[in-house]
C-alpha cells in the first residue's frame, strides 16, 4: 500500500510471481490472501494485467484493495467477478472489493452491480466505494435495485464501525453489501443533508 507502484512495476513483481509458482518456489496461501495496493499509480491496464495474472495462476483472492489510484474504467474488475476461482462464483473466495466512487462509470457499476446479481454469492461481496459521494451511481443503484430479484444490503463506514463476521455475512439475506463513507446533498434540495441511502 502505498508505495507509488506503477504499472510496470505491478507487471514486475506479477512475473516474479509466476516465475515462483512455476519452479514450485512459491505458493499462494490457503487463506488470507489480500490484494492491497491502495494509493498506488495503478491504471486500468495495470488493474487489467493483475486481474489476468490472478485469474490464470487460479489464485483465490478474499481481498482487493483499490482506493487512490488513477483508475478510470476498470473493466477488468467484471472479469475478475466472474472468474471461477478468483471471484465471487465457483470456488472464488473474494468478499470484499475496495475502491474510490469516482473511479467507476455508471456503466461499470451497472456490469458489476448485474454480475453480483447473476452469482447470488453468499455470502455477498462487500464493495466498498469510498472516498466521495455516489453522485451518478446513486441512479444507476436505485434502478437495479427496482429488478424484482435483486437486493442490496447498505452498510455505512464509520470509524467505529467494524466488519460484520463470517457468519454475520452470511446470513445477509441480499445479492450485494455496498459500503459508502459519504453524505451527499440532494440536488433538488441542498440544505437538507442525506444519508448515502436516503
Amino acid at each position: 500500500e502505498g508505495s507509488n507502484l506503477s504499472d510496470d512495476a505491478l507487471a514486475a513483481a506479477c512475473e516474479r510471481w509466476r516465475d515462483g509458482l512455476a519452479a514450485g518456489e512459491a505458493v499462494w496461501p490457503a487463506s488470507g490472501l489480500n490484494v492491497d495496493i491502495r494509493n498506488n499509480q495503478i491504471t486500468d491496464k495495470g488493474l487489467a494485467d493483475l486481474v489476468a495474472f490472478l485469474c490464470e495462476n487460479n489464485a483465490q483472492p478474499e481481498e482487493l484493495l483499490l482506493t487512490g489510484n488513477p483508475l478510470q474504467e476498470p473493466d477488468s474488475l467484471q472479469v475478475l467477478l466472474k472468474d471461477k476461482s478468483a471471484g465471487i462464483g465457483g470456488s472464488g473466495k473474494l468478499w470484499c472489493l475496495d475502491i474510490s466512487s469516482g473511479q467507476l462509470t455508471c456503466k461499470c457499476f451497472w456490469k458489476l452491480l448485474e454480475i453480483c446479481g447473476e452469482a447470488r454469492a453468499r455470502p455477498p461481496l462487500r464493495l466498498g466505494l469510498l472516498d466521495g459521494e455516489l453522485g451518478e451511481l446513486r441512479r444507476v443503484l436505485e434502478k437495479a435495485e427496482q429488478k424484482s430479484n435483486f437486493t442490496v444490503q447498505r452498510t455505512s463506514l464509520s470509524p467505529e464501525s467494524r466488519v460484520p463476521s463470517y457468519s454475520e455475512r452470511l446470513v445477509m439475506n441480499a445479492d450485494l453489501e455496498l459500503v459508502h463513507t459519504e453524505a451527499y446533498t440532494d440536488k433538488a434540495n441542498r440544505d437538507q443533508a442525506l444519508t448515502p441511502w436516503q
